[in-house]
């Protein structure tokens, strides 16, 4: 469809490319270096970081500045009427149990699922089970089917009982902390953003907490080798700690990144491995007390998080997507696979099969085969994605997600219900709906600029048209047959007539 108008109207055009230049301009250039956790400078203006947890914010969010206040949470008479906890996935982790085909478990907003068979989708034979949270998690670690989750918002250390993914049950709950280690009947967790804090967890109805350790930057991904913990600390790189006592760790060696952001890290008899935006480096801590470089890989600047291994093989998850790298030479890492996707934040190996769980940020978890040189994708779990705009048409409710889809909820009724959802470009952003039309921006580089959905049945979306936008596509209005258009880095407010 050819737009009949192109309004040259530079007062206005002026101040929306001014607003939008400086959403996505601005936190490269008021932002400090990456040391300071904000922002990657070599993608100035294009990528902006969590500066807790060194994780990418999509477009066009912006990190909260060091210090900032918390947003209001409530105001005046508001009463909350209903939650939907779901959302985005960036936590997956097997379960051991006896349990033929394995069972695992994975975040969905702040739920946690599970499911007890990786390659068999949930049906009537195999139930999966909820756990809502108090916020999201950030990490999880499972010990003879007890799960242990670090969550977010400062509510600390749950236990629960996934012996039996049917049931779910919380058995203890301690409020704290963020990324954790478990070893024996110590838990290890960072303490954003410059701690280390020791748990008892002999019995996990009851946790307590034991023991604290300054850490410099953040305490990020912890890891317990024998008498030695090892704690991944952000911009600080690596940190190592002696567990003589293993409620009193004291630090006894090092890694300096460079200010370069370690994400996680994970030990394998004489070699620690360590994540970040460097790719992976692997280190020689036969020595704890002085770690050295053996080698390195790579991922052109792109943020990984965590690791996992099956056998010489380890599954690298990053930004881009989840690399089997081969590291049986330390000095010599490999690349044998590669599974293309977008924000994979975190991965589980330790299932039957030699399934491979990823969980990707605003999409769901894949169950991935590995065959040598390629993946095989065996199950896809969707999630509710990353909600990000709103529109409402009497009782129906269209909710746009960043992951590339529209969503339609029926509010009428005492509750709300999803109806119908379908995909579109990724990096949604506006939606309006007219005479039985749902009008989508993207600001997606490669996406459409506008798409157009024919959503007379809201239970049966169709998309039957769009409009290639020169840009980024944020924000729309629509006049009668006239769609308006801000797009980014254009001169021009775009109109288009249908």
């Amino acid at each position: 469809m050819t737009p009949s108008a192109t309004l040259h109207a530079r007062g206005l055009a002026a101040l929306l490319l001014a607003a939008l230049l400086l959403a996505a301009l601005a936190p490269g250039l008021a932002a400090p270096p990456l040391d300071a956790r904000t922002l990657d400078a070599r993608d100035a203006g294009t990528r902006v970081f969590d500066p807790a947890t060194g994780e990418p914010v999509p477009l066009p969010g912006l990190a909260p500045p060091p210090g900032a206040p918390a947003p209001a949470r409530s105001g005046g008479d508001l009463t909350l009427r209903q939650y939907l906890p779901r959302g985005a996935t960036k936590l997956v982790r097997a379960i051991e149990t006896d349990l033929e085909l394995g069972s695992f478990v994975y975040q969905d907003g702040a739920y946690l699922i599970a499911a007890d068979q990786v390659i068999v989708p949930e049906d009537d034979n195999n139930p999966q089970d909820t756990l809502l949270l108090p916020a999201q998690p950030t990490d999880m670690v499972t010990r003879e089917g007890i799960g242990y989750v670090a969550l977010r918002r400062n509510q600390g250390l749950h236990v629960i009982d996934a012996a039996e993914p049917r049931d779910l049950r919380l058995l203890g709950a301690l409020p704290g902390r963020d990324l954790l280690a478990v070893a024996g009947d110590y838990a290890y967790a960072g303490a954003s953003p410059s701690a280390v804090v020791v748990y008892d967890v002999s019995d996990p109805a009851n946790p307590a907490e034991v023991g604290a350790q300054s850490a410099p930057g953040s305490a990020h991904g912890t890891r317990v080798d024998g008498q030695t913990l090892y704690v991944a600390t952000g911009p600080d790189g690596l940190r190592v700690y002696d567990l003589a006592d293993p409620a009193a760790p004291s630090e006894i060696g090092s890694f300096d990144t460079r200010g370069e952001f370690a994400t996680y890290v994970a030990v394998r008899g004489n070699v620690a491995y360590l994540t970040g935006n460097f790719g992976l480096i692997a280190l020689d801590v036969s020595d704890p007390a002085a770690p050295d470089s053996l080698g390195s890989f790579s991922t052109g600047g792109e943020t990984t998080y965590e690791l996992a291994f099956d056998g010489n093989t380890a599954y690298l998850p990053g930004l881009d997507g989840l690399r089997a790298l081969d590291v049986s030479d330390p000095a010599n890492i490999t690349e044998e696979a590669f599974f293309p996707g977008s924000q994979l934040l975190s991965v589980s190996a330790n299932v039957e099969g030699g399934t491979v769980l990823a969980a990707e940020r605003f999409k769901g978890i894949y169950a991935l085969v590995d065959q040598g040189t390629e993946f095989m994708e065996a199950l896809f779990l969707e999630n509710a994605g990353f909600s990000f705009r709103l529109f409402f048409d009497g009782d129906l409710l269209y909710v746009t997600d960043l992951a590339g889809r529209l969503r339609i909820l029926d509010t009428g009724g005492a509750s709300a219900e999803e109806i119908s959802r379908i995909a579109v470009p990724p990096n949604t952003q506006e939606v309006v709906v007219s005479d039985g039309l749902a009008y989508v921006t993207d600001a997606d580089f490669g996406g459409t600029g506008l798409t157009i959905v024919d959503v007379s049945d809201p239970a049966d979306p169709q998309i039957v048209g769009g409009y290639g936008s020169p840009n980024q596509a944020f924000g729309l209005d629509v006049v009668g047959m006239a769609v308006y258009l801000s797009v980014c880095f254009e001169e021009t407010l775009q109109t288009a007539h249908f």
